[in-house]
Parts: C-alpha cells; sequence; structure tokens
C-alpha cells in the first residue's frame, strides 16, 4: 500500500488555517506533512512507499525529514483546477482527484494507495487498513451528517438532487452518505473505475457553473456523488480508524475513544498541536517513540491538545471580548447583538 497525501500551493482561501500570507501557509502545511511523514513510519510501521502529489517543495528544514524517511514528491498536472470564480475556497482541494487519476495509471493490478490529508496523525498500526482496502475496494470516511446539514454550500439533499440532473443513472432510493476528504483509501481497479466516473462528473460541473447553476464545490462533494450514484460500495473508515476532531473553545468535538484510534484529523491544530509535535518528533529525543501505545496515544493527546488548551482558549476569549468591546465602543455593532 502507498501511502499519500495531495497538497498544491495556491492562493485560494483555506479558513481552517487562519493565515492569509499564502507563503506562511505553505509552510505550515509542510510542517504538518513532516509530523505526518514521521508518525506513519514511526507509530504507524509503514514501510511501503510515501507519496506526496504537490507542485510546491518544502524548505531545507523538511526536505531533509522527508529524504530521511524516503519520501517521494511527485508534481502532477493539475488537470482539475477549477476556472476562476468557481468557488471561493479549497481550490487546491481538487488536486486530489488528479492523484487518484495517477493511481488508476501507476499503481500495480495487486496494489492500492490511501489517501490522508497533510494535518492527520498517524498514532498506531495501520498496516490493516491495506487489508481493508484489498477487500473493500473502498475506504472512505463518512462524516455522518444530517441531510440537510450545509458544508461549503451544499447539503447531502443537494448533492442527492445534483445526481439526479447531472449523471445518466437511475435515481437512487437513498440519500448519499458526506465522504470526507480526509482518508480515501482504493483498489486499483477501484481507483480506474473512479477515475473515469470522475472525469464524466467533473465535465457536468463545469457545465452547470458555466451556466450558473449549482455544481460540486469540493473534492468531497464530487467524491461523495460519485460513489454512491454508481453504486460503490465502500468501508467506513469511521468505524474505528479516523474522526475529524475539532478542538478549539468554539468548535470541539472530542470523544474520550478518539485517543485509540490509529489516525487522527485535526484540522485546528495546524499551527500548535502540529509545531509543538514537530518539534519533539523531529529532535534527538527518542523516549516518545519508545513509549507502549497506550501510554503514547495519551503523550500524543496532550501534545495536539485533544482535550483542549485553557491558555490558548483564555487568550482567545480575551482577544474576542476586547475586539467586541472596541468594535461596541467605536458603534459598529449593536449592544444587544
Amino acid at each position: 500500500m502507498i501511502l499519500s497525501a495531495c497538497f498544491y500551493a495556491d492562493k485560494s482561501r483555506y479558513p481552517n488555517i487562519g493565515e492569509t500570507d499564502w507563503q506562511r501557509r505553505n509552510e505550515v502545511y509542510w510542517r504538518c506533512m513532516a509530523v505526518m511523514v514521521i508518525s506513519a513510519r514511526r507509530f504507524g510501521g509503514h514501510q511501503g512507499r510515501i507519496i506526496i502529489f504537490t507542485n510546491d517543495r518544502p524548505i531545507d528544514e523538511y526536505s531533509n525529514t522527508f529524504a530521511r524517511y524516503d519520501v517521494e514528491l511527485l508534481d502532477i498536472p493539475f488537470t482539475y483546477r477549477p476556472p476562476d470564480g468557481y468557488y471561493h475556497s479549497f481550490i487546491g482541494a481538487f488536486y486530489l482527484l488528479d492523484a487518484i487519476d495517477w493511481a488508476s495509471e501507476n499503481l500495480a493490478a495487486d496494489d492500492s494507495i490511501l489517501f490522508i490529508d497533510p494535518d492527520c496523525l498517524v498514532t498506531d498500526d495501520i498496516s490493516s487498513i491495506t487489508r481493508l482496502i484489498q477487500d473493500a475496494g473502498i475506504v472512505a470516511y463518512d462524516q455522518n451528517l444530517p441531510i440537510h446539514y450545509q458544508g461549503n454550500g451544499l447539503s447531502r439533499a443537494d448533492i442527492w438532487d445534483l445526481e439526479r440532473k447531472l449523471f445518466d443513472a437511475p435515481a437512487s432510493p437513498s440519500a448519499p452518505r458526506w465522504l470526507g476528504g480526509e482518508l480515501l483509501g482504493l483498489r486499483r481497479d477501484k481507483a480506474v473505475t473512479l477515475t473515469a466516473d470522475l472525469k464524466a462528473a467533473w465535465a457536468q460541473s463545469l457545465s452547470a457553473f458555466e451556466q450558473g447553476l449549482h455544481k460540486f464545490n469540493t473534492e468531497e462533494q464530487i467524491l461523495s456523488a460519485v460513489i454512491h450514484a454508481r453504486g460503490h460500495g465502500f468501508f467506513d473508515a469511521g468505524d474505528g480508524y479516523i474522526r475529524r476532531i475539532w478542538t478549539t473553545s468554539v468548535h470541539r468535538k472530542y470523544l474520550e475513544t478518539d485517543v485509540n484510534l490509529p489516525i487522527w484529523h485535526l484540522p485546528a491544530e495546524k499551527k500548535y498541536g502540529f509545531s509543538t509535535a514537530w518539534n519533539i518528533l523531529s529532535g534527538a529525543d527518542d523516549a516518545l517513540f519508545n513509549q507502549p501505545r497506550e501510554l503514547r496515544q495519551q503523550s500524543l493527546a496532550k501534545i495536539m491538545n485533544l482535550r483542549g488548551n485553557f491558555l490558548r482558549e483564555a487568550t482567545y476569549l480575551a482577544r474576542w471580548t476586547l475586539s467586541r468591546l472596541a468594535n461596541l465602543v467605536a458603534g459598529k455593532i449593536n449592544r444587544y447583538e
């Protein structure tokens, strides 16, 4: 199994990182990927190929880590790049579709690939995912979102409606699942099939955009639609393998059982937990690597702020309060808002 991440350096908006300078933002992503690689090799026990699909190159500090852990950086064409004005955020996320295309053409007949987001941390052995992909063909992460919950402009109901309008396929009696983009495992034959379906769906989505109609705004939406419309079954990695864990004071979704998962997706920790983890994992002290699994995962939970960070949250609350008071004094907001 090939382990992979995708990172296309562009200047579109990525609200989860809270960074407007795109060069600083890129460096944050490279630090996340360096941590992800170390954790996959040292904690996840992954001995196969690791490929990062990217049009960018990291600074030497991270390049040295990638060389040490035998990581390949592949620059492939961005054929799924949306046209100007297509959507305001996450444009580079569509690069995953080109990586799937690459997999369909380059994987050996009996091989598979696991894509995970740059801001994922591997905390335990992931070898069993290889067997899951071989057995199921597709391993994806069901977000279990309510059917009318809006995410990046569409709900599951909207995606379902788009399926009926855009695809030449019988309408499904049930709505699609919302599959998160942070994890996707594909057997080669499924990569081949998905590539053909994605190209057709993308052409339809571009046509809808040109006509000013609803279209797929993110890679999550188009993958969810294609996998559903074409009747592809999948194993849900949310069943014991990964979770999107929000760690901010205003948006926290941590469960005590999350600490036992082998992969943590931590969108709010790009600038915080991953920075601390980089300082620890890239250093000379091997103490964390030598801890037994349970103790190691508890240590990582503290490093990655799984249960929150009181100082960070108190600072955020203080800044928010001061900003609110300043706007109130300036008359920019109503005191009853």
